[in-house]
């Protein structure tokens, strides 16, 4: 097996943060399992690796790629939900990691409300599970370790406590300048092993996180990192913490005063020298607790189940022998376009539902199409009048030949993704389902764009964004769409599938599509004011077309 770690914070070149950390402990255990994992900045570096799927260490960007793409979720609900950004990301992705359970309640009928499969593993990238080594707690110190990317977090705190003796602050020595030189222990690499060492050279680790985390019950890698390292832990209050490690832990209220947090802090350091052998059982129970139930190889096995069952319910396995979308793909070509003809042909022949029929309408200067089609038996080829097709025109020049319940028009320039039919498919089961048989006029999906020559820019600039330098980004992800009129829906043609019967015999009348396109969308926007769009919630195809980039961006919320 092999696992794709997604890290969008390389792209700015951010090497020192807790994803850096993750990613290497994360390769290190995967490959004593006999996975391979590797860690990537951009999507659109997968697909020499080809993994049988992604994790994304940040919700900061969406699924771009087409193999199944899981996301890690590590902060507060109130962190997603405030920003659309962040909502819309979560929700693109094909399903996710959490241990929090208020994370997981709260994303669950998110997915729910979108139509979405509820796809989530009890998992976090914690750590591989360790040997219980005693320590010498006689002269036990606490030791924090951050990076400040927010600011002074507990800055008051760390102040009054800096000059007490018992702790040791560690990280760049700019994001502790706040505190004095000997209070100050060093940088720690972030290679997998020198935090754990860290902690184990000091004794006690202190857990003390964002109050955001705090408030919600949302642990931190630290909790993993303090007793994996045979160390004892002192936590800020936090029900999750407490409910996993209950008295194993030392505990301090961090809504005091600054002074009353220092002085905590330094009455627990004092009680583990005075009690090294009391202090020694707690740090054993807690990394019995660690090793029993948050060790990283039990994390990954629990992601390897739902991937398995990520499989079954998003279309990345081909379904029973034989099943098939009556569907009917037609691949609009020009000579602008031909370059891309092979790779969306292959992107077609590789659904995991296959369509009934496919098209390609040949519109290049001597039928150049004709020979990537040669090699595809299952492919139809037919000339057509030169030059790039609208989504009118395409269904004009395949006319009444289209005998399938569904159709969609194509480029050559998009790809889909193994699952696009797929999701298409269960789209109109579940719209079926709800309105009494009926089907949906069209079903849309989301979409990525890429482009050969320029790096794309987020669409969405909320002022969190961070940098990127990547060809691909997320363009099309929107559930407004569903409600509004046809003839203003900012959709791009390619990622639209057309239920046949609703057009209402346009199809058998080409003469009226070729000199009055509006005729088509007339007829849809009749079919849609009554409900009948539907989103599959999922990213499922991209294009190289820059065409549509007007229409792009937009987010609605389910």
């Amino acid at each position: 097996m092999r696992i794709a770690l997604l890290n969008c914070y390389l792209q700015g070149g951010h090497t020192e943060n807790a994803e850096i950390e993750s990613a290497a402990r994360f390769v290190a255990a995967a490959g004593r399992m006999g996975i391979e994992a590797k860690a990537f900045a951009r999507s659109e570096d997968l697909s020499a690796f080809a993994p049988d799927f992604v994790l994304s260490l940040s919700y900061n960007d969406a699924k771009l790629a087409d193999f199944p793409t899981y996301v890690l979720l590590t902060m507060p609900v109130r962190w997603i939900e405030n920003l659309p950004r962040f909502l819309r990301n979560v929700l693109s992705y094909d399903g996710y990691w959490t241990i929090a359970p208020s994370v997981s309640r709260y994303v669950g009928a998110l997915y729910e409300k979108a139509g979405k499969p509820d796809l989530g593993a009890f998992a976090a990238i914690s750590y591989a599970r360790t040997d219980f080594v005693p320590l010498d707690f006689t002269r036990a110190s606490a030791a924090y370790l951050g990076t400040n990317w927010d600011g002074l977090r507990h800055g008051e705190a760390f102040r009054a406590l800096a000059p007490l003796g018992v702790a040791k602050f560690y990280g760049k020595r700019d994001r502790w300048a706040h505190l004095p030189e000997q209070a100050w222990g060093g940088e720690v690499a972030f290679d997998g092993v020198s935090v754990i060492n860290t902690y184990r050279a000091a004794g006690i680790g202190l857990c003390f996180n964002h109050p955001d985390f705090d408030a919600e019950g949302v642990p931190t890698s630290r909790i993993f990192e303090v007793p994996a390292a045979s160390a004892v832990m002192i936590a800020g209050r936090n029900r999750l913490v407490e409910e996993m490690f209950g008295d194993a832990a030392l505990y301090v209220d961090l809504d005091g005063t600054a002074d009353s947090i220092a002085g905590a802090v330094r009455d627990h350091v004092e009680w583990v020298r005075a009690n090294p052998g009391r202090a020694q059982a707690m740090a054993e129970a807690s990394h019995r607790v660690f090793n029993e139930r948050f060790a990283l190889e039990t994390m990954l096995a629990n992601a390897v189940a739902l991937h398995e069952t990520a499989r079954t319910r998003l279309g990345y396995r081909p379904p029973a022998a034989g099943n098939a979308f009556d569907a009917t793909i037609l691949v609009s070509v020009h000579d602008g376009t031909l370059r891309y003809l092979d790779r969306c042909l292959d992107s077609i022949l590789r659904q995991s539902l296959a369509p009934r029929r496919v098209t390609v309408l040949d519109g290049t200067a001597g039928a150049k199409a004709g020979a990537p089609c040669m090699r595809m038996p299952a492919v139809e080829h037919r000339r057509v009048p030169r030059g790039a097709a609208s989504l009118a025109t395409a269904l004009a020049r395949a006319g009444r030949d289209i005998a399938t319940e569904w159709v969609s028009a194509v480029s050559a320039e998009d790809i889909l993704y193994p699952n696009h039919l797929f999701a298409a498919a269960e789209t109109v089961r579940r719209h079926r389902e709800k309105n009494c048989g009926g089907a949906p006029a069209l079903v849309y999906s989301g979409m990525a764009e890429i482009s050969e020559t320029e790096e794309l820019p987020e669409l969405i600039d909320d002022g969190f964004n961070v940098m990127r330098a990547e060809h691909m980004r997320l363009a099309q992800f929107d559930f407004g769409l569903a409600w509004k009129p046809f003839a203003r829906l900012p959709l791009h043609p390619s990622n639209c599938m057309l239920h046949v019967p609703s057009l209402g015999g346009l199809l058998r009348r080409r003469w009226l599509l070729r000199i009055c396109p509006a005729a088509l969308t007339a007829r849809l926007g009749s079919r849609a004011r009554d409900g009948s769009i539907a989103f599959t919630a999922a990213m499922t195809m991209a294009t190289s077309s820059a065409r549509w980039r007007q229409r792009f961006g937009k987010f609605t919320p389910p």
